[in-house]
This record gives C-alpha cells, structure tokens and sequence, in this order.
C-alpha cells in the first residue's frame, strides 16, 4: 500500500531479494505475438484451409484444442491459434474467480448481484476473444546464439529485430510472398496477374503450377516436378504476390467469411495495434483480494 492506493508487489518484493536492472538480464526466449480481428467463422476457415496446407520444412504439432496449430523447429516455433477457443479452456474459470473475489471486494461479499456481474464480464470477454486470431513466433534460445554468437543482454534486443524475425518465419511458412504486393486468390485474378508479370507463354505455365499446388498440394506437386523447377516456379510465384492457400479451387469452400486479402503479417489491415484498456478499479493486490474472498 501506498499513499492509500493497492499496487501489486514486484518480482524484488515477492522474492525479497535484490535484481539487476532489467537492462542487464540475457534474453534465452521471447514471443512475438499480433492479433487480428476476425470473426469467429471467418477464423474456422482459416484453421481448414491450414489443415490441407504440407509443409515441407516444418512438421505440423498436434494442438491440444480446436482451432489451434503449430510448428515447432530448433530456433523457433510458429503458433496460430483462436484465442476464444483458448480463452474458454484455459482462461476462463481463472477470471470467473478473479471476477468473483474483484466484485465481492467492490461491492461487498453479501451482494446477491455479484454473481451477474461475474458472468457478464465474461460473457463480453467470450464474445471479444471469439473475433480474434492470434499469431504467435516463439523464437528460442539457439536462434539468439546465432543471431548474436550469444544470449544477448535485454537492451540488445530491439523491437525492429524481433518485427523481423516475425515477419520472415510467419512468411516463410506461409509462403504468402511480399508485402509490397497485392495477395491474389481467384483463379481468374491468378492468371491475369500471372500472364501481365511474365507474359501469356509463362504465365499460363505458372498458373498450371499454381493450380496443381491449390488442388493436390505441395507434396503431391513436387513429385511431379524436377527439384529445382519446383521451387523456381514456386518463387515465382511469391515474386508475383500469388498465394495458394485459400483460393477458390482449394478443397475446402471459400464462402467470403475469411477475407481473400487477408495474411497474418504486420501490414494486415485487421492486425489489432491499439492498447489494452486499463481500468482503475481493477487494480486489487492479491492480499486485498484474498481478504474479500
């Protein structure tokens, strides 16, 4: 407590030992997460069309709830989930006893209302968390030693550096292309884009390619061509900004719920950048709250 107002203690306080300054502590892990606002269907779309998706470099790991997949490596792991789905199994019975103990602190142990309210809070938090898809790279130790030929120092580590390491392993597994250009998936726009880049001989080649990978997918494609002129045409066409994955020849159904331009990159215009709300009342240490209990 001070000057009247609860603050919560700090790692210094609750270990009862003094720490370096932050500065000085070496980094061994750090997750990079966005979010973006989606609705809940348009989110389900997104998980079946990563489902037919292979990916030749990185072995899918088996998620422990719907809506949720990622790709585990050595330096790092790229993470797609939902975050109401993950809300409603890990989250939510903690914050309706957060909730419980906060408005019996508020409101006083005896109110018959609390309850509602309790309910009510997380009742908005489902809904909110239920138009949210979060992308997650978690970049692990070995990735800094190579980067840095150590375990950098806190003050070492800028936000540009980790926004890279972000944007290039996202991209890479997505293999969605540049940002600088338009991400194209009808068939139609596909060949226009194709035949106005490299002209109607090539581009008409190329979208016999693209057409495969949306239809069989990487795998199956690749045996059909020699090494090197797979991932020349593949290359290809992420130079072109084509995307395969989501099209409207893919085996799972593109009913306009997931946006066609959507990518979960940095310029994504439903990346969610604004703060979190930080409400005033809400801030009870755990003593307060245990006594309220």
């Amino acid at each position: 407590m001070e000057g009247g107002v609860n603050r919560p203690l700090t790692v210094e306080e609750l270990l009862e030992t003094e720490l370096p300054l932050a500065d000085y502590w070496t980094v061994h892990r750090v997750d990079v997460a966005l979010v973006y606002r989606l609705p809940k269907l348009a989110c389900k779309e997104f998980f079946d069309g990563m489902q037919v998706m292979s990916f030749p470099r990185r072995q899918r790991g088996s998620a422990k709830y719907a809506m949720a997949v990622y790709f585990p490596g050595k330096t790092t792991t790229v993470k797609f989930y939902h975050k109401g789905t993950e809300f409603q199994v890990h989250e939510r019975s903690r914050m309706r006893g957060f909730f419980t103990n906060l408005f019996k602190h508020l409101y006083g142990k005896n109110d018959p209302k609390n309850y509602e309210r309790a309910e009510r809070k997380l009742a908005a938090l489902q809904r909110l968390a239920d138009s949210r898809l979060r992308a997650e790279v978690e970049i692990h130790s070995d990735k800094f030693q190579y980067d840095f030929e150590k375990n950098p120092l806190v003050k070492e580590v800028t936000d540009a550096y980790l926004q890279q390491v972000y944007d290039r392993e996202v991209e890479k597994l997505l293999r969605e292309g540049k940002q600088a250009m338009d991400t194209v998936r009808g068939s139609r726009a596909v060949l226009s884009r194709l035949k106005s880049v490299y002209g109607p001989s090539t581009g008409a080649r190329l979208y016999g390619f693209w057409s495969s990978l949306c239809t069989l997918g990487d795998e199956v494609t690749r045996e059909q061509f020699a090494k090197t002129v797979f991932y020349r045409n593949r290359k290809l066409l992420e130079d072109a900004g084509v995307s395969w994955r989501g099209t409207d020849v893919t085996v799972v159904a593109n009913d306009g719920l997931l946006p066609v331009d959507f990518s979960p990159i940095r310029s994504d215009k439903r990346l969610c950048y604004l703060p979190a709300r930080n409400r005033e009342e809400y801030q009870v240490s755990r003593e307060t709250m245990r006594l309220a209990a």
